[in-house]
């Protein structure tokens, strides 16, 4: 408020339509945007949300009109960029070379083929549907929003339809019924070890980590600081303590050098 007073300190008898209203534009301005329309809206949600709930358990004290249910809340109308080919296939050849070459997939199978990636990541496309037996040139696709499945041809009478995308599907490795899994590997203190579990799909939770190598990251200076210095000391302590196997590279989390244990 104008005075430093919170909102939650006046009497409720206080709080009208008018004041609501300029508290709703108020959270609209942003540094970033020019309207935080997202957070203003989900602010007036939460807010007519506890009104409601402190009507019902206190009826006396609390009015049954609230002030922050008629508000009149405005909706972005900004429309989301298509991706283009090319950016789709950046982040194909990305992921591959940070070594997740079965979520390499996803880009080629939601741009070519028109599917939404949670369906992919989930598993809803299988190796079935993939060249079925019956019908070799073709890819069953499931609709998920209607349950229609329809046949989508892979090429035709002028070649390939989608060559760079069947012939990375030919060379993936298969590592179960969905085509899209995520490759087991089992770690023992850092160390990769025999008897991973069985490969499972990806979750969006999940995905924070492979992901993370392929966003740009900042400009850091590359003089190392003295917490660097001390955290390689530490890792060098630990890691002389194991000795690899002859003839076998010593492997940490993942990379021959540089792991963390």
């Amino acid at each position: 408020m104008k005075n430093g007073a919170d909102l939650g300190t006046l009497p409720v008898h206080l709080i009208d339509a008018e004041g609501v209203d300029k508290l709703y534009e108020a959270l609209q301005k942003g540094t970033r945007v020019e309207k935080r329309l997202r957070q203003a809206n989900l602010c007036m949600g939460h807010m007519a949300r506890a009104w409601d709930v402190v009507h019902r358990l206190y009826p006396k004290l609390v009015p049954s009109n609230s002030p922050f249910r008629s508000v009149e809340l405005e909706h972005g109308k900004a429309t989301t960029r298509a991706a283009l080919r090319a950016e789709a296939y950046a982040l194909h050849q990305a992921l591959v070379a940070v070594g997740e070459p079965h979520l390499a997939a996803v880009p080629l199978i939601c741009f070519e083929w028109h599917q939404r990636p949670e369906n992919v990541l989930a598993g809803h496309l299988t190796w079935p549907d993939y060249r079925p037996s019956d019908r070799p040139n073709t890819v069953r696709i499931e609709h998920h929003k209607t349950g229609e499945i329809v046949p989508l041809p892979l090429s035709d009478r002028d070649g390939p339809l989608f060559p760079e995308l069947t012939a990375y599907l030919d060379s993936l490795e298969r590592l179960g019924v969905p085509i899209v899994l995520m490759k087991p590997i089992r770690l023992v203190w850092g160390f990769s070890c025999q008897g991973a579990p069985a490969a499972r799909p990806f979750f969006l939770s999940s995905l924070s980590w492979p992901l993370s190598f392929v966003r740009p990251r900042r400009r850091l200076s590359p003089a190392p600081t003295a917490r660097c210095q001390s955290r390689r000391a530490q890792r060098r302590s630990r890691t002389a303590r194991f000795s690899a196997p002859p003839g076998r590279a010593l492997v940490l989390d993942g990379r021959e050098d540089g792991g963390m244990l």
